[in-house]
């Protein structure tokens, strides 16, 4: 499987200007703003830029998948997917920072997840109400014992956007 990903443009965002001096993106908070409801509302529109989509080879953890393909539309309050992908597929891409760490953040987008034949197999909705990177652990040491890296990256993505992590 891979993972098609859009990460969150958080210099672009910034540059939005919205009402009262606000820009598209909190720095203290850390997360994407709202324009204002021209009805009055609650609710405004997600003013977030995101980068292109980039594809990740992953596997799927089976549970969490199957709880969102019940639902109509993966759109449960409860719904996350976890993926497991190889730090050599981030490196391979330039995803990795300099302290050795995936530079994906949290709230980047899960855009669809597709096949080996390039078919979706799972599609989300966009922003606001997709599935957002919640959280990233690197796990799993590999057998090298005279120079341990790691080797696996779990990601987890909700249906609840987040703050942005630094």
């Amino acid at each position: 499987m891979y993972a098609m990903i859009a990460r969150l443009d958080t210099d672009t965002t910034a540059k939005v200007e919205l009402d009262n001096g606000r820009t598209g993106y909190d720095d203290v908070f850390r997360e994407v703003e709202k324009k204002s409801d021209p009805d009055g509302g609650a609710v405004g529109e997600s003013v977030r830029a995101e980068m292109e989509l980039i594809s990740i080879p992953c596997q799927v953890e089976p549970l969490t998948w199957r709880e969102t393909q019940v639902t109509p539309g993966g759109d449960n309050p409860a719904s996350a997917i976890k993926l497991i992908t190889h730090m050599r597929y981030l490196e391979s891409d330039g995803l990795i920072r300099d302290d050795g760490l995936p530079s994906l953040r949290k709230g980047d987008r899960l855009d669809r997840i597709m096949n080996k034949h390039n078919k979706t197999v799972q599609q989300f909705d966009g922003h606001p109400t997709g599935m957002y990177l919640y959280s990233i652990t690197p796990s799993s040491h590999g057998l090298n014992m005279a120079d341990p890296k790691v080797n696996l990256v779990i990601l987890i993505f909700t249906n609840r956007q987040q703050g942005i992590s630094a």
